[in-house]
């Protein structure tokens, strides 16, 4: 596996002043390191770069800078005090499809020069430059090559933030196989910038509420094997969504949990998001493509880690994932 970073990534880097960081709704670890980490390099090399999300910021790990981000284009360039438009450019980091940033920012980017750098392969490329490569484990490994390219060195902080994204994505290294020697490599220069593995290490799994021991609990005890025991059905209702709060959620203990389980390829976890709204996590090991099912919901994510989002009832989504698994595990 060799990642090469694409002539016009760095033409568009070049060519613009002001950049707005953009990645995904809900962003985990893998998506905010390598905004901000992009985002601190830029700026230090007399760009201006500024954040964007639209949120929400649930998890424990990421709460703590919600602050650095603002909800839209407009916002950011009314803080900053620039005119929004003037030598101006997006970036979309962790998302390959402009619908999954949520916000009204699909229609704001609408406006803008746009690059996109992720390693979901799933989903139509958009952007007027990309570099989208399905082989790296994260967006920030690609960051990182980008920084590296264009002659620069991550500060230590930016080489924490890198090093969180990574660790997010491949579970604490959890996900890695004989194919990541190149990946491994980088994290390797990346933690001599800086970072702590141990201060990551708490930072990703650290500092939890008992309530969200109580609420892994609660969702690993109705777990149901399917498919003679290779799938496995977990869900979260919307009273204890609403009792607990998305904040509390712990789904990598609860995926490492349910993937020791004898015989277990697959997890599907399906959360009631509202009265009317679900959320569908998919994770699988080995040659299970979750992402190809999350396509067949209009969701997306890679071969082994993919998600989307239902308008309807969990049993009803339940229902039609059970007929998607069923030809998979048959094929």
């Amino acid at each position: 596996m060799t990642m090469n970073v694409p002539q016009e990534i760095l033409n568009f880097l070049n060519k613009y002043s002001v950049f707005y960081i953009i990645g995904h709704g809900e962003p985990d670890g893998d998506c905010l390191g390598s905004q901000t980490a992009l985002a601190s390099f830029l700026n230090r090399t007399g760009k201006t770069a500024l954040l964007c999300s639209p949120g929400p910021f649930n998890r424990t790990e990421t709460k703590a800078i919600e602050g650095l981000f603002s909800k839209s284009i407009a916002e950011a360039a009314e803080k900053s005090g620039r005119p929004a438009k003037e030598d101006s450019a997006v970036i979309i980091l962790d998302c390959s499809t402009p619908e999954r940033i949520g916000g009204g920012f699909a229609e704001e980017i609408a406006e803008y020069p746009t690059a996109v750098i992720d390693h979901h392969a799933s989903g139509s490329p958009f952007g007027d430059a990309a570099w989208v490569d399905g082989s790296s484990p994260s967006t920030t490994i690609l960051v990182y090559k980008v920084i590296k390219k264009l002659g620069g060195k991550p500060s230590s902080q930016e080489s924490e933030d890198l090093l969180f994204g990574f660790l997010t994505d491949t579970g604490y290294f959890r996900h890695l196989d004989s194919s990541s020697s190149e990946s491994l490599g980088l994290a390797a220069e990346i933690l001599a910038g800086g970072a702590s593995l141990k201060d990551l290490y708490y930072r990703m799994y650290g500092g939890r509420k008992l309530e969200s021991k109580i609420l892994t609990g609660l969702v690993l005890s109705r777990a149901k094997p399917l498919f003679d025991g290779k799938c496995m059905l977990i869900y979260e209702t919307l009273e204890e969504k609403k009792k607990f709060g998305p904040e509390n959620r712990d789904s990598d203990t609860i995926y490492s949990q349910l993937f020791g389980v004898e015989g277990c390829l697959a997890v599907i976890f399906i959360r009631e998001e509202s009265e009317s709204v679900c959320s569908v996590s998919l994770r699988s090991l080995h040659d299970i493509d979750v992402g190809s099912v999350a396509a067949t919901f209009g969701g997306g994510g890679h071969k082994r880690a993919a998600g989307l989002e239902w308008k309807g009832s969990r049993a009803d989504i339940t229902e039609k994932l059970m007929d998607v698994f069923k030809r998979l595990f048959e094929a």
